[in-house]
């Protein structure tokens, strides 16, 4: 498990240039959580069938964009929630960094198309 940790937060940190914020520690420890982290947030938006934009962010191919709507949706209001309080940011705020940032974060750690084991 530490070198998915590992792996998410040097992924992260390139992505926002070096920047640790409190958003960085978040999101990772979303992706690494109990519950499942990675596979679980795919599972959760395939569930509420938007598999199609999930399906394109781990594949090789283009990252389908995400709107916040479907952010909420397929995370879930306890999720966002917990988001929001963990960060600080305000839910407009978090969710325009999630819809900026988690389907990149997502294909860097499925760069052949699968989820890193």
């Amino acid at each position: 498990m530490g070198i998915l940790i590992n792996l998410i937060q040097s992924i992260i940190s390139k992505l926002f240039a070096g920047n640790t914020t409190k958003f960085i520690s978040v999101v990772t420890a979303m992706l690494q959580n109990k519950e499942g982290g990675l596979a679980a947030i795919l599972e959760q938006f395939q569930k509420q069938g938007m598999g199609h934009l999930t399906s394109s962010w781990v594949g090789t191919g283009e990252n389908a964009d995400v709107s916040e709507e479907q952010l909420q949706q397929g995370l879930g209001q306890d999720k966002i929630q917990e988001l929001i309080k963990s960060t600080g940011l305000s839910e407009q705020d978090l969710l325009a960094k999630l819809k900026e940032h988690l389907p990149k974060i997502i294909d860097k750690l499925t760069p052949e198309g699968k989820l890193p084991e």
